[in-house]
């Protein structure tokens, strides 16, 4: 089955908003290592640096998915954060 992402109408408003756990939309795509997505939202100006709960950012989950593309993408978007924050499992963005 292909993967489909749509843009809500008004997801150029919502594409940054955070669930209880900290999350966004482009949390999500990089935790399923969804890289047409993530590229979607970040053409449409998604902060590539949310912080979930945990300490965990986008960039982190391509590091442990080992997707050198989208980590190679999320980095080109200016992510500034130290590239050796650790989340909540000690794992900094690069491991």
């Amino acid at each position: 089955m292909t993967k489909q992402f749509h843009f809500e109408a008004n997801l150029s408003e919502q594409k940054d908003s955070q669930h209880v756990l900290g999350g966004t939309a482009l949390v999500a795509v990089c935790q399923a290592n969804w890289e047409e997505a993530m590229e979607l939202l970040l053409e449409e100006q998604a902060n590539p640096e949310p912080t979930t709960t945990l300490g965990s950012l986008p960039l982190h989950y391509p590091a442990v998915n080992n997707s050198v593309d989208v980590r190679k993408k999320l980095l080109a978007h200016k992510v500034e954060s130290d590239i050796g924050t650790n989340d909540c499992i000690d794992m900094t963005k690069l491991e």
